[in-house]
């Protein structure tokens, strides 16, 4: 009985989506826009889940994020977020790398480029709780000891 909105860039992606869950169209709303500039409403969504999406985003514009995302679930809503995470003493390298690498480009049109800078599990506690969510919780990691690696948590509103 879910009624799911589904955000991407790509048209493509959502058609795809569209086309895998036919049966279930009547309860899917495809938007083609990005999460950064999209109004989510306020307290409109139970639960909203981010996968793999927002790893290239640097620590200000995902706070951002994240209390536009705050805002958007209703009390007791719940966040749920899968993405690429480093050890806490690599994200300064991952970090200077990113600079490094956009040195010589062109300014991006939205302002932000799609390279990866992840960061550790503590530093996407820190940036939850700063937005206002509470309850953090690492619910699955693939390797901890990893370089790069992959993290599930949840947070509640």
């Amino acid at each position: 009985n879910a009624l799911i909105t589904g955000i991407d860039l790509s048209k493509n992606m959502l058609e795809l989506l569209r086309q895998r869950y036919v049966a279930h169209v009547s309860q899917i709303t495809l938007v083609a826009d990005s999460f950064l500039t999209m109004p989510f409403g306020t307290q409109a969504y139970d639960h909203i889940i981010s996968a793999l999406a927002i790893h290239h985003l640097l620590r200000d514009t995902k706070r951002e994020l994240y209390v536009k995302i705050h805002a958007a679930l209703k009390p007791g809503g719940k966040y749920i977020e899968g993405d690429s995470v480093v050890p806490a003493e690599m994200e300064s390298q991952f970090l200077a790398e990113y600079h490094q690498q956009i040195a010589g480009m062109p300014q991006a049109e939205d302002g932000h480029y799609h390279i990866d800078v992840p960061f550790s599990i503590d530093t996407q506690r820190s940036l939850l709780l700063e937005a206002g969510f509470k309850n953090f919780e690492l619910v699955w990691q693939k390797d901890s000891t990893a370089v790069w690696n992959v993290a599930v948590y949840v947070v509640t509103a």
